[in-house]
């Protein structure tokens, strides 16, 4: 097993254990014991943009990116064109700390590029205050629908979250999400929500035994 070194640890804005690992040359997050992300791989939070992309009816100019993490979603937001700006919504300064001191050459310097703007606030909370509405949102605040590692997210899975994403998406955008796993109550409510939606498994590597991540897209025609 790969040794692991624990570069840092602090209390979170719940004040709730937070720490920064690194296992060889990646590093990982680790939030109250419960495992968020590494450096390793972000095939499936790139694909999440990428997918969404895809399918939606209008180029992204205005996006929001629900959760900085180490940084892949928000760097391939900002490779899907020249004019692209995201608002990149994260409530936890230690991540953006260390987003600075040892994870920059994983994002492409992401925070210092054209057209990303950082925010620190919980992204329900800047949704509920703010009345943007964007072309693309896409969301990386949990391990997903099923395993919510913060309680005060779970409401962006449920009714009230879904509709007031639904209407901060300008029409033919699309809202992408993020999971650890399948889940099909999820897919089945976000079909009630949205006109058109998708259900994407990403292999996490060619090589790896693990399960896929997923990707879930509901679009607004």
């Amino acid at each position: 097993m790969n040794k692991v070194v624990v570069l840092e640890r602090g209390k979170s804005v719940f004040g709730e254990e937070i720490q920064l690992q690194q296992r060889e040359r990646d590093f990982e997050i680790i939030s109250n014991g419960v495992f968020l992300m590494s450096t390793e791989n972000g095939q499936s939070e790139r694909e999440m943009v990428k997918k969404a992309v895809a399918v939606m009816r209008r180029n992204p100019r205005q996006v929001l990116v629900g959760g900085l993490g180490v940084g892949h979603t928000a760097d391939q937001v900002l490779r899907e064109g020249d004019n692209v700006n995201a608002h990149i919504v994260e409530i936890e300064p230690k991540i953006v700390e260390w987003q600075y001191k040892y994870l920059y050459p994983f994002s492409n310097r992401v925070l210092q590029r054209e057209g990303a703007s950082l925010i620190i606030d919980d992204v329900s909370f800047w949704l509920e205050r703010n009345p943007l509405c964007y072309d693309l949102i896409c969301l990386d605040t949990d391990n997903g629908p099923d395993w919510i590692v913060a309680d005060r997210n779970a409401k962006l899975y449920r009714n009230e979250g879904l509709d007031l994403l639904y209407h901060r998406v300008t029409q033919g955008g699309a809202v992408s999400f993020w999971s650890a796993s399948r889940s099909q109550a999820f897919f089945q409510l976000l079909k009630e929500k949205f006109d058109r939606v998708y259900e994407y498994p990403v292999k996490v590597s060619a090589t790896s035994q693990l399960p896929p991540d997923y990707v879930y897209i509901g679009c607004k025609d």
